[in-house]
């Protein structure tokens, strides 16, 4: 071979070599994209904030069904009170308290059946006082039929002995009562009353 073809093997070699340096030096090494760099992390992320989303809402509706289930059974605890303190209020009378009593059922009373039981409450006095009705009544057993944030129906059972002065000695009675009481200023309050078989 001859020395310019040796040279322009040469000058072709380091020009093709020059030329692939440069297209190397233009073009950036190829690397990884933000996306692909980071998308398994991203996902973990979304992955993370969504099961905590879950979480927090399925928190918040349990605790929201614990406090109503805390409400309901406060209602009904003070539903329950009511009902079985006015009918041993009603049942339990004697000569000497019998103002007293009747004081406490007008004041555990409202509407129809408060004003029934004060148009008749002379009445009333005057038959414990003149037959020297003593009454002891017990709850034996309550229930609520039904009940919401404004009115409740409610079955309470008494037994109760009863002396006056044709039996002195006393005789037992048994006395289911229903009952409708609303909600009024944070009290339950007697609507009506019914002596039931």
């Amino acid at each position: 071979m001859s020395d310019e073809s040796t040279e322009s093997a040469v000058d072709t070699t380091e020009a093709t070599d020059a030329v692939e340096a440069e297209d190397a030096a233009a073009e950036p090494e190829e690397r990884p994209r933000w996306h692909e760099r980071h998308a398994g992390g991203l996902g973990r992320v979304v992955v993370v904030s969504l099961v905590a989303l879950v979480l927090l809402v399925a928190g918040g509706g349990v605790l929201w069904w614990v406090r109503a289930e805390y409400d309901h059974r406060q209602r009904d605890a003070a539903i329950t009170l009511a009902a079985r303190d006015a009918v041993l209020t009603l049942l339990t009378l004697n000569p000497e308290g019998v103002q007293g009593s009747l004081n406490q059922v007008l004041f555990a009373s409202t509407g129809d059946w408060r004003e029934q039981f004060a148009q008749n409450a002379d009445q009333f006095v005057e038959a414990v006082r003149a037959g020297q009705v003593r009454t002891k009544a017990t709850i034996s057993a309550s229930a609520i039929q039904s009940a919401d944030d404004g009115r409740a129906t409610v079955l309470v059972a008494a037994n109760a002995v009863i002396a006056n002065t044709d039996s002195p000695q006393g005789y037992p009675a048994v006395y289911r009562v229903l009952m409708i009481l609303e909600h009024h200023n944070d009290r339950w309050l007697v609507s009506d009353l019914k002596f039931v078989a």
